[in-house]
C-alpha cells in the first residue's frame, strides 16, 4: 500500500513521525558535535567554566532527546569541572525529578539554594530557587514541606511581580 492509499489523516501521522524522526536525528548530531567541541577543549587549556558549559550543553540535548539518564551523567561531569556553578545544579535537579528521583533532586536543589545564599544572585533568583524546591517536594508528595517553603516564598517576596512566578 502506498501513500496514495492513505486518507487526510494517516498521512497528517506519517507526516508526524518523519519530522519526530528528523528532530531526533539532528539532536543526535547535536550531541556529537558538542562532543568533539568538548574534546577539543579539554586537549587545550580552556577555562573550566567552558567545560562545564559544554557539559551543560550536551545534558540539554539528551534531555530533549528523552535521555535523562544520560544528561544526569554529564551534569555530573559538568559539576565536578565547576562545583559552584548554580545553573548546573540548578538542571540538575530538574533532571533528576524528570526521572522521578526526588530525593536527589531535594538535595541538589538545596546545595544550589546554599550556593545563592553565598553568592551575589539576581534579585527573585533565590526565591526561584526555593519555590522549585516546593515543587519538587510536591512531586514527591511532601505537600506541607511545599506549602511551607511557598509560604516562605511569598513573606520574602519583595516585588509582587516575582509572586506569579512563585505561585506557578
Amino acid at each position: 500500500s502506498g501513500l496514495a492509499d492513505l486518507n487526510s489523516e494517516e498521512m497528517q501521522d506519517k507526516y508526524k513521525e518523519a519530522m519526530i524522526d528528523e528532530k531526533h536525528k539532528w539532536l543526535q548530531i547535536q550531541v556529537m558535535l558538542q562532543g568533539r567541541v568538548l574534546a577539543i577543549q579539554q586537549s587545550t587549556n580552556v577555562k573550566p567554566s567552558e567545560i562545564c558549559r559544554s557539559y551543560q550543553r550536551i545534558a540539554e540535548l539528551w534531555n530533549r532527546l528523552g535521555e535523562a539518564d544520560k544528561a544526569v551523567s554529564q551534569l555530573h561531569k559538568a559539576y565536578q569541572h565547576e562545583p559552584e556553578n548554580i545553573s548546573t545544579l540548578k538542571l540538575l535537579a530538574s533532571t533528576h525529578v524528570s526521572l522521578s528521583e526526588y530525593t536527589h533532586a531535594i538535595d541538589v536543589q538545596k546545595k544550589a539554594i546554599e550556593l545563592m545564599e553565598s553568592k551575589p544572585v539576581a534579585e527573585g533568583e533565590m526565591l526561584l530557587g526555593k519555590a522549585q524546591l516546593a515543587t519538587i517536594y510536591e512531586a514527591k508528595g511532601e505537600f506541607d514541606k511545599a506549602i511551607e517553603l511557598l509560604r516562605e516564598c511569598e513573606a520574602a517576596c519583595p516585588k509582587e511581580s516575582y509572586l506569579g512566578d512563585i505561585y506557578s
